[in-house]
């Protein structure tokens, strides 16, 4: 994620490319990515499957609150988020991380369901899911759940 975020901050910087349209502007608060988990992971690391769903949401809630309209903020927090990038990821300009914007993740570990809805059936409408499983069958929100027990509610 972070890769394709960087490349669609540097093409247009770089004169490669130039941006159409930013995920967030095209559909605000999107599900622009999901967790998954194999059905294995859950039942035979139950204990590493929350583990990790509780550092993805803290991560979510620094990176929910280091950005603000699109923004990094340019204190203590931002600089946070910038060392972390830089740390974890094939990214080595800082100014690249800074002027990316990017995909929001609910702080609580909630997808938006409607959002799920309409993007399934705009692909079941074109053939291209076949069956009668729902969204709702699909998602297991256990593990979010928990960790926002864990964590409590996110507050900005």
């Amino acid at each position: 994620m972070i890769a394709a975020l960087a490349h669609a901050t540097f093409a247009p910087r770089s004169g490669a490319g130039v941006e159409i349209a930013r995920g967030d502007k095209v559909d605000t608060n999107g599900n622009l990515g999901v967790i998954i988990y194999a059905d294995s992971f859950m039942k035979s690391r139950a204990k590493v499957a929350d583990a990790f769903m509780r550092a993805f949401l803290r991560g979510c809630r620094v990176v929910n609150d280091a950005y603000r309209g699109g923004q990094l903020d340019s204190g203590p927090l931002g600089e946070k988020v910038v060392k972390a990038y830089l740390s974890f990821f094939e990214v080595e300009d800082p100014s690249l991380i800074k002027a990316m914007n990017p995909s929001g993740c609910d702080p609580n570990g909630r997808p938006d369901l409607a959002k799920l809805e309409q993007a399934y059936a705009f692909f079941k409408e074109r053939g291209l899911i076949q069956g009668k499983t729902e969204v709702k069958d699909l998602l297991d929100l256990e593990f979010a759940d928990r960790a926002k027990q864990a964590l409590g509610p996110y507050k900005p």
